[in-house]
């Protein structure tokens, strides 16, 4: 099975955080960001230039069920940790995840890696 085949961008809000988001293009015959989620994130991160990657302030994605959810990589490891933001809608999905980055709402991985 091929790559994932993904689209992405940064928003930035009126308080300066940023939000990488990453849409799922449902490539035929390819992978769903969702498992291939490592590889996207290490992508993504040179893509963004690792600076960029590593102060913004969450990454969230849109999977293919057109369900947006945040990733976050292991500092152990470098693998993708997943959590729940169950928008979807672009605006509400940034500003949840903000939200959850903040501490505002508590944030847990929903799958380890294997």
């Amino acid at each position: 099975m091929n790559r994932s085949i993904y689209s992405h961008h940064i928003v930035t809000d009126a308080d300066g955080h940023r939000v990488i988001i990453i849409y799922d293009q449902n490539g035929p015959s390819c992978k769903t960001v969702t498992n291939d989620a490592d590889l996207v994130l290490q992508d993504v991160r040179d893509a963004v230039a690792k600076t960029n990657f590593d102060e913004a302030t969450a990454v969230i994605y849109r999977d293919s069920e057109s369900i947006f959810d945040g990733l976050m990589m292991s500092a152990r490891d470098q693998t993708a940790l997943f959590y729940s933001i169950g928008e979807t809608d672009e605006n509400r999905a940034v500003v949840r995840a903000i939200q959850l980055a903040r501490g505002t709402h508590e944030k847990r991985p929903t799958q380890e890696p294997m």
